[in-house]
């Protein structure tokens, strides 16, 4: 049928509140994410986190921005001086699966890295990457709104995004994101265990 074959070709992909643990205690680690795609592809990002009044933004070929303020991502060369970010999936301790994937990566990143912060919003998290706060970010089973945005915004500050394999993350079907200033990329994913995703 036609309906088989309808795609949307224009999408808005919206979080209203992406870190909702936080927010519900108090934690203004949280964020509203809206990311656009126009003709299927990436087009504007823009990340909000109302409490700390700072907008990230970015629109595709026009770069990235903190509250208007043009960013990059940092010159960390080495993992381990790079300060990294993850998070827990939303299965938690339910999927022992998803948990070994937690445990073993903290086992073998965490010794080869400044160190790893886990603060509960992805969308952030990704920003402060473009920001030039962390080095890099990894995480398993986010939806596509609680990056859709964020990953736009990397992107325009010159950082880069990929799943477990190196190959392009597709928000819709991939486990694993593997996001980065994109100088320590590669050393983020041989370090990463492929095992469990």
């Amino acid at each position: 049928s036609d309906n088989e074959k309808s795609e949307f070709a224009n999408s808005i992909i919206i979080d209203p509140i992406d870190g909702t643990t936080n927010f519900v205690n108090g934690i203004p680690h949280c964020a509203i994410s809206v990311g656009v795609y126009k003709d299927k592809q990436p087009y504007i990002g823009i990340v909000y986190n109302p409490i700390l009044d700072q907008l990230y933004t970015a629109e595709v070929g026009k770069g990235a921005f903190l509250n208007d303020e043009k960013i990059t991502v940092n010159d960390d060369q080495d993992l381990m001086t790079s300060l990294m970010a993850t998070g827990f999936p939303y299965t938690g301790a339910s999927n022992r699966d998803d948990l070994d994937f937690v445990i073993q990566n903290m086992e073998s990143i965490l010794p080869k890295c400044q160190d790893i912060r886990r603060l509960g919003s992805a969308a952030i998290d990704i920003c402060m990457i473009a920001a030039g706060n962390y080095g890099g970010f990894y995480e398993i089973n986010l939806k596509a709104w609680d990056v859709s945005a964020a990953i736009i915004i990397l992107s325009e500050a010159g950082g880069k995004v990929t799943n477990i394999d190196d190959e392009p993350f597709d928000m819709f079907t991939n486990k694993c994101i593997v996001a980065s200033n994109g100088k320590i990329h590669e050393q983020i994913l041989a370090t990463l265990e492929k095992n469990w995703v």
